[in-house]
């Protein structure tokens, strides 16, 4: 599967059900998700897919900012 077939795939359940990859990604919620339900996914195809988008270059990146931010943010909760 092609980067651009990843980004068109669509989402067939769960908070972001018929969405495409790439929609579900233009929000921090939607990138952790997609990140997070690589994990839980069984669908094969749309395993593939999640992992083919988020192991673009750019993605990657700015989801490993993004995992980041979160763990920092965490971590201040629980210092506060």
């Amino acid at each position: 599967m092609d980067f651009e077939q990843a980004k068109n795939t669509i989402v067939p359940f769960g908070k972001f059900k018929g969405e495409t990859i790439e929609h579900i990604s233009r929000t921090r919620t939607g990138l952790l998700w997609l990140d997070w339900a690589t994990d839980i996914v069984q669908d094969k195809r749309l395993s593939e897919a999640i992992s083919v988008f988020l192991g673009d270059p750019g993605i990657a990146r700015d989801l490993k900012d993004m995992v980041s931010e979160q763990y920092d943010e965490d971590r201040m909760r629980e210092i506060l």
